[in-house]
């Protein structure tokens, strides 16, 4: 897998404009709820399927940004195809190394960025959350779905980043395996998950209950108790709640209705019938 996108670095440089500009994502971006259920696909990497409804996205999307920088008559349609393919795959990749890697896009990060765009800024170049979501709005996107669709392509860049930066740059396994070899780091600490090695250790049943007998505290089962309900009062929990501020905005968003003030009318004086209320009294 590394080794293919050595040998495509450059295709991986030339087609990360499409992964980065904004105005893309907010133009011609569309949510995982547009999708429409598909079994079809166009291909497969490492068994995870592109559906064709995905490439057609892809087509679409280069289209657009071609017309809009001006080079409409420099690709023919199967040029076009082909780099949508491309695309789809390489894009596939980056989210496949993402998840293999460990990386990710944190709240914080996904925030910050989206202040930065300028399309949010309001005439001071601060960011304006009226303006954010009355363009998303005029554009058809959800807040949330616009949201997802910049984590991931702050998460791709981030593979991208690693690719461009990182020590292995063999061009065969090799001299991939002797970098490796050669490479030296120092650590200050180390974790990793016991259970990753529990099929590599066959202990003797001997040292296995001598273990047992001294650390029998830590097998103690702790006394249980079935309940049939229980009650607790939020409030009591509130002090140990400390919400982000786009927390606080999406949850105001998803429960606006809640939060609406009834129509209220100052009244000086009111006059009224005695004949209405005979019936009551």
């Amino acid at each position: 897998m590394f080794e293919w996108m050595n040998r495509h670095k450059q295709n991986i440089m030339k087609y990360t404009l499409y992964l980065v500009i904004p105005s893309f994502v907010l133009l011609y971006g569309y949510g995982e709820c547009a999708k429409p259920e598909s079994h079809q696909w166009v291909a497969k990497v490492n068994g995870e399927t592109i559906t064709e409804f995905a490439f057609n996205q892809w087509v679409d999307t280069i289209q657009n940004q071609i017309k809009r920088m001006g080079q409409g008559t420099d690709l023919t349609y199967d040029e076009i195809r082909q780099q949508a393919l491309e695309m789809a795959i390489l894009t596939t990749i980056y989210e496949q190394k993402a998840e293999e890697w460990g990386i990710a896009t944190t709240d914080e990060e996904l925030l910050s960025n989206i202040q930065q765009i300028p399309a949010f800024q309001n005439e001071n170049g601060v960011f304006d959350a009226n303006r954010y979501r009355g363009l998303l709005a005029a554009n058809q996107i959800h807040p949330l779905q616009f949201e997802q669709e910049q984590r991931e392509n702050l998460t791709r860049t981030k593979v991208q980043s690693v690719i461009r930066n990182s020590v292995f740059r063999s061009a065969t396994d090799k001299e991939q395996f002797n970098a490796r070899q050669n490479n030296k780091a120092l650590v200050e600490f180390l974790s990793f998950e016991p259970a990753a090695f529990t099929e590599q250790v066959e202990p003797a049943t001997d040292a296995m209950m001598a273990f047992f007998e001294e650390n029998k505290e830590d097998y103690r089962v702790a006394e249980k108790r079935k309940i049939g309900y229980v009650r607790f009062f939020p409030s009591e929990y509130v002090k140990d709640v400390s919400p982000t501020e786009r927390e606080v905005e999406r949850f105001f968003e998803q429960n606006q209705q809640k939060y609406e003030i009834p129509e209220q009318v100052r009244v000086d004086y009111i006059t009224y019938s005695s004949d209405a209320f005979k019936d009551q009294v």
